[in-house]
């Protein structure tokens, strides 16, 4: 295999950082069940202020609670399940991606027990089962609630012509949001934000281990292969029949990590709703072209980069990097469907490019930290590596690897 001018990069060029701690939620182990029924009272659904209330466990030994997700909504359609309720069997896909997503709502440290996980995993799949006995749709998560309630006061339009534009979960095994301007409906995937999640997850658990010297050279070996961490979910993208309960389930060293990891995938899911609302109050009546979806990107920029609605509680620099790690992960997504749909690979992908240049004219208003910015550059590296091993690996070993996650992972 070539030498990876990226992967060489990091080696010569990171510098070590040191991280800060900051509060962030956490739950004892034994206080799942609380825990969840707590939740739904909870009025301060924002992380990045959030109080350390529910625990104070060490960063690794810590059970992290994601309460931007579903569980909160879901509580409200929950009903008794029973086994006459729903012949669970028949519909095993949606009860998986129910299950994946009230797991989701917490993140294990990397020193937890496996006890604690099994009953976690016990507890969000009755919460599934009950979820799917309703037989209502999905309630939308709160980090969809909390945009909906941030456009409102951005100025962008009347909050009469945003309110009379509805906002739907779907279940669908991509990462999706489309607009429909004929019914004033925005479809978005269930999975958005969680699968997102992890992905920032893994980037940043590296990128961050890369930058501490105390970590650095154990970190080096897992951040060459890092195209394996990411192919499991880059393939879910693309099977229709996808058991996401299935998928690996990363732990975070630290509540920070796991805090940003939540607030990256958070801008990023804004960022796709942005770009959709702009289609419905700028290009009804209009011909899809790639001018509109540039103008699109535009206005998800404006709001995420400018708006006070949306820049608050917020650096800019956290922004501009969650954008930036959207459009190259998407760069590898792509990459991945042409190979499996028998296309030939656009390994400069010039439409994401074209998107992510839209940046650079922002970048000479968005300052950062040496940390800051180091951290963003490990993140892009770890990507533009993965592509790069893509590439060298060829498109046999995507098929080949494609054929075992179907194998292992789709119901």
């Amino acid at each position: 295999m070539k030498e990876n001018p990226y992967w060489e990069y990091i080696r010569a060029n990171v510098e070590p950082s040191t991280d800060r701690k900051r509060p962030s939620p956490v739950i004892h182990i034994n206080e799942f069940k609380q825990a969840v029924e707590l939740v739904g009272a909870l009025m301060d659904r924002h992380l990045s202020v959030y109080p350390d209330a529910l625990g104070s466990d060490e960063d690794s030994n810590g059970t992290f609670w994601d309460i931007d997700g579903y569980v909160g909504p879901a509580l409200d359609f929950m009903t008794p399940a029973t086994p006459e309720a729903q012949e669970w069997k028949s519909h095993r896909l949606k009860l998986a991606t129910y299950y994946y997503l009230l797991r989701s709502a917490v993140v294990l440290g990397i020193d937890v027990e496996a006890e604690a996980f099994k009953s976690l995993c016990a507890t969000s799949l009755e919460g599934a089962k009950s979820l799917l006995a309703a037989n209502l749709d999905l309630p939308n998560a709160w980090w969809i609630t909390d945009f909906r309630e941030r456009i409102k006061g951005a100025g962008v339009a009347s909050p009469e012509r945003l309110e009379k534009i509805s906002v739907q979960t779907v279940i669908r095994p991509q990462i999706y949001a489309y607009s429909f301007p004929g019914s004033r409906r925005i479809e978005v995937s269930a999975i958005v934000r969680e699968h997102l999640r992890t992905v920032n997850l893994i980037l940043l658990t590296i990128s961050r281990g890369l930058l501490d010297p105390a970590t650095r050279a154990d970190t080096l070996a897992t951040g060459e292969n890092v195209i394996e961490l990411l192919l499991p979910y880059v393939f879910s993208l693309y099977f229709p029949n996808v058991d996401h309960s299935s998928l690996p389930v990363p732990r975070t060293p630290s509540r920070e990590v796991f805090l940003q990891a939540c607030e990256v995938s958070q801008i990023q899911s804004h960022f796709l709703l942005a770009h959709e609302y702009a289609h419905m109050l700028h290009h009804e009546g209009r011909r899809p072209s790639i001018e509109l979806e540039l103008e699109a990107d535009n206005f998800a920029y404006d709001l995420l980069l400018d708006s006070s609605e949306f820049f608050k509680g917020r650096h800019r620099h956290q922004a501009y990097m969650s954008v930036r790690w959207l459009f190259l992960y998407l760069s590898l997504d792509r990459i991945v469907g042409a190979v499996l749909s028998d296309y030939e690979p656009d390994w400069i992908d010039t439409p994401i490019r074209d998107r992510d240049a839209l940046l650079v004219p922002r970048t000479s208003t968005v300052t950062a930290a040496a940390e800051e910015h180091n951290l963003r550059l490990a993140g892009d590296s770890l990507l533009f590596h993965a592509k790069h091993d893509l590439r060298e690996r060829g498109v046999d070993w995507i098929k080949e690897q494609a054929r075992i996650f179907q194998k292992k992972n789709c119901i």
